[in-house]
C-alpha cells in the first residue's frame, strides 16, 4: 500500500513537471520548436476529439420515418423538390402562429416546397390527442385541412362541439364520432408521438427538413434571440437546402 502511494506521488510530480515545461515553451514567442510542438499538439487534440465534434454536429441532423400515405400534405405539391415535416400540437398557440408562417413560406417557393404535418403533444395532452384523432378521422374522408382549420379557429373543448364542427364541414356525425372514439387509432397516435420524442422532437412545433431540425415557430426572416445571437429564418433555411439540390 505504501509502495503504491509513493508511486502515485512520483507520477503526480512528473506530470506537474511536464506541464510546467510545456507552459514555458509556449510562453516564449521566439521558440520555433515550441510553436511547432504547440501546433502538433493542437492537431492531435483535434484528431482525438474528432468523434466528439462530429457527434455534436450530428445532433442537428436526424433520421425520421419516411413520408408515406399516412402523412397529410398540408401545403404545396407532393412533387416538390423539398419536403418538410412539421410536428404540431393543435392545442398549442405556437403551432397556430407557425401555420401562418408556413402559408407564407410556401408562397415564397411555389412548386419547390411541400409541407406535411404529424402529431406531437406532451404526455398529458388528452385534448391534443383528441384533436389529432379528429383530424385523422376527417382525413379519411378527405377533410383533414378543413377540420384542422376549424380546430385552430374554434378550439372546441368537448367531443360534442367537435362532432358538430365535423358535420359543418360535411362529415357524417355518427361515423366521425365512432372514429373519434376508436381506441386503436388513439393508441397508434400515442405510439407515434412517443417514438418521435425518443429521436428528435421535444416540443411543438418542430420541423424536419432533409434531416435538419428546426425548432419552434421559426420566423420567415432572420431574427435575433434575447442574447443577440442570430437565428436563421425559415426562408434562408429553405434556400440553403435548395442550393444543395
Amino acid at each position: 500500500m505504501k509502495r503504491r502511494t509513493i508511486l502515485l506521488i512520483v507520477l503526480v510530480i512528473a506530470l506537474l513537471a511536464l506541464a510546467v515545461l510545456i507552459v514555458n515553451k509556449r510562453s516564449n514567442p521566439a521558440n520555433d520548436l515550441g510553436t511547432k510542438n504547440s501546433l502538433n499538439e493542437s492537431a492531435s487534440l483535434l484528431e482525438i476529439n474528432g468523434p466528439a465534434i462530429n457527434g455534436a454536429s450530428a445532433k442537428i441532423s436526424v433520421s425520421i420515418p419516411a413520408i408515406s400515405a399516412a402523412d397529410y400534405l398540408l401545403l404545396g405539391e407532393p412533387e416538390a423538390e423539398l419536403k418538410m415535416v412539421v410536428y404540431e400540437d393543435l392545442t398549442n398557440r405556437y403551432s397556430l402562429n407557425y401555420d401562418e408562417i408556413l402559408q407564407q413560406v410556401v408562397k415564397e417557393f411555389p412548386g419547390k416546397l411541400a409541407i406535411y404535418v404529424r402529431p406531437y403533444f406532451e404526455a398529458d395532452g388528452s385534448l391534443a390527442l383528441t384533436y389529432q384523432t379528429a383530424v385523422i378521422c376527417a382525413g379519411e374522408e378527405g377533410k383533414f385541412n378543413e377540420l384542422r382549420r376549424f380546430i385552430f379557429a374554434q378550439k372546441p373543448l368537448t367531443d360534442d362541439i367537435l362532432v358538430d364542427g365535423a358535420e359543418t364541414i360535411g362529415l357524417n356525425k355518427s361515423k366521425f364520432s365512432a372514429c373519434l372514439n376508436n381506441s386503436e387509432l388513439r393508441a397508434k397516435i400515442v405510439r407515434s408521438v412517443e417514438d418521435i420524442r425518443m429521436i428528435a422532437v421535444y416540443g411543438a412545433p418542430t420541423s424536419i427538413l432533409d434531416g435538419e431540425v428546426i425548432t419552434g415557430a421559426r420566423a420567415l426572416a432572420d431574427t435575433q434571440n434575447g442574447e443577440g445571437e442570430s437565428i436563421e429564418g425559415l426562408k434562408n433555411i429553405i434556400t440553403r437546402h435548395l442550393t444543395k439540390k
